[in-house]
């Protein structure tokens, strides 16, 4: 950024907001000077009389709201950049405004001096590389060229020896140098014939100027024949060619003419890939900065979210427990005997208080993953036992169903480090799934097979299997297949995505395979951390 001082024109209706943003970026190396406004109408009669180099907008104003502020204030000033002012951290207007031409975006509650200088340096480099493709990209429909040179009868041999080519060309001829300028200020050419030794030219200084002054116009010098040297030493300051006026000649000309307005273009094209390249750069920094802080938002929304579901999970335990303690109690007759409707309903409402009370620890296990506070308890475990334990415990719960669960392990010591109730939890929670989706008289496999650096695990059922593709579905919170359980045992959607997360926090990996009516196969890592 070369701007010796910034113009900023800051429109916001609060004075709180303006005093912000000038400390903030009083700590900068920027030399700002500040015009301020505190609604739309001041704003646009300030752009009126004087002119800014950027302008923070909030689209909040007494005056004008949303995108009617953005489109009326970019409208009167389309040449200038705008950075969004915004007091809404989830502002999805300003996000759209950035898509549609808007150089950036700053939250009004997390004004700091970094973001402030990057958005700001952003905004100007975008805009004058917007304003430089702007000016490389045009089409020769016909060659405009500009002849100055004192000797009338140059025009007329130039005239002839381009009249003799296929050349759409226009020319123009001036018979010194201011003239030749002040046309050039004005009109468009595509090349210059200049003589260095005009009454008012000085010569190769002449020359830095024009090429200075006309970057994008290619020059031909033309020179006397005693003037080569003075000819080469015009081409290493720029010049793209020079020809002697007493060798003109149709051919020599318009191979000049030819080569020296190729040559600008391919110099131009590449120039105007560099920029696209730099702006394409600038594109990905706004879209990376568009990214930031949408991931910042969602993860103050998640972070509240799981807030809320564990203090929603807690609050709800407690008085689940005492409901589930105290219709146990009723169901054996602790408080008296009960009649046949009676324990109809305490049943129920001991099924019910099991079931809230599950999805309500799951609950509060997902809270506690997603906040990244899941403490893991390793201490090292004869796996081998560990497994034989949940098959024994889980046996039971097979049993009402007359499934079969079969434990295939080895009969040596398996020693690891793992967090015993995690990994219970996991291989629980495949058990009761295999059991809940399984037929009677099924069997259900428990499996442990070492591998390199650790062991694989897997519960293999012969239940109803799932469809292919539906298996993405299994790991997802709150995600249900079309499989059903077969006797209407319930499923809060969270048990799976709880155990991924378990394995995954021991680095291990779960996956599944299925085929529909053949049974499924749940399968996890765990490495030998000892």
């Amino acid at each position: 950024m070369n701007l010796e001082v910034l113009k900023i024109l800051l429109v916001d209706d609060s004075k709180v907001v303006h005093s912000i943003v000038k400390r903030t970026l009083e700590d900068t190396d920027l030399k700002i000077s500040f015009l301020d406004a505190y609604s739309l109408t001041e704003a646009l009669d300030l752009i009126e009389n004087h002119s800014v180099d950027l302008i923070f907008l909030d689209l909040e104003l007494p005056d004008s709201r949303g995108v009617l502020t953005y489109n009326q204030m970019s409208q009167s000033c389309h040449k200038t950049p705008i950075i969004i002012l915004s007091g809404t951290e989830n502002d999805k207007t300003a996000l759209d405004l950035i898509k549609k031409g808007a150089k950036g975006y700053i939250l009004k509650q997390k004004v700091k001096k970094e973001t402030l200088e990057k958005t700001i340096n952003h905004a100007l480099e975008f805009q004058s590389l917007e304003g430089k493709i702007s000016e490389v990209n045009f089409e020769e429909d016909q060659i405009n060229i500009t002849l100055i040179d004192d000797a009338p009868v140059v025009k007329s041999i130039v005239m002839h020896c381009l009249s003799q080519s296929n050349l759409n060309f226009h020319l123009d001829s001036f018979l010194n140098l201011r003239e030749g300028l002040e046309f050039l200020e004005s009109n468009k050419s595509n090349l210059i014939l200049l003589d260095l030794n005009l009454p008012d030219s000085e010569g190769l200084k002449t020359l830095e100027k024009v090429s200075q002054s006309f970057k994008l116009i290619p020059i031909i010098v033309l020179t006397g024949t005693g003037d080569k040297d003075s000819a080469i030493e015009a081409i290493k300051m720029g010049a793209q060619d020079y020809v002697v006026k007493e060798q003109l000649k149709d051919k020599v000309l318009v191979k000049s003419v030819v080569y020296a307005i190729e040559r600008n273009r391919i110099t131009r094209e590449k120039e105007k890939l560099n920029l696209q390249l730099q702006e394409m750069t600038l594109t990905i920094e706004q879209k990376f900065m568009e990214t930031m802080i949408l991931k910042e938002e969602l993860n103050e929304l998640n972070e509240e979210k799981n807030r809320f579901l564990g203090v929603a999970a807690h609050d709800l335990r407690s008085p689940l427990a005492f409901i589930q303690m105290t219709s146990n109690l009723l169901g054996q007759g602790m408080m008296g005997e009960l009649g046949k409707v009676q324990k109809e309903h305490i049943g129920k409402i001991m099924k019910t208080s099991d079931t809230m009370l599950g999805l309500v620890n799951n609950l509060l296990d997902v809270s506690v993953i997603e906040s990244g506070n899941l403490k893991m308890d390793l201490v090292e475990t004869d796996l081998i036992e560990f497994i034989k334990e949940i098959h024994e415990v889980n046996s039971l719960l097979a049993k009402t169903k007359n499934i079969q669960l079969e434990l295939d392990v080895p009969s040596d010591r398996l020693v690891v480090k793992i967090d015993n109730s995690g990994i219970q939890q996991v291989l629980n929670n495949l058990i009761t799934n295999a059991v809940k989706f399984s037929n009677k008289n099924t069997r259900i496999t428990i499996t442990l097979i070492k591998i390199e650096n650790g062991c694989k695990l897997s519960v293999i059922d012969e239940g109803q299997g799932i469809p292919q593709n539906e298996i993405d579905k299994l790991f997802i919170p709150f995600e249900k297949t079309s499989v059903r359980s077969t006797a209407g045992e319930k499923s809060t959607g969270l048990g799976l995505s709880i155990v991924k997360k378990i394995v995954e926090a021991h680095g291990g990996k779960i996956w599944a395979e299925s085929e529909v009516g053949k049974g499924t196969v749940f399968t996890f890592t765990l490495i030998s951390n000892i």
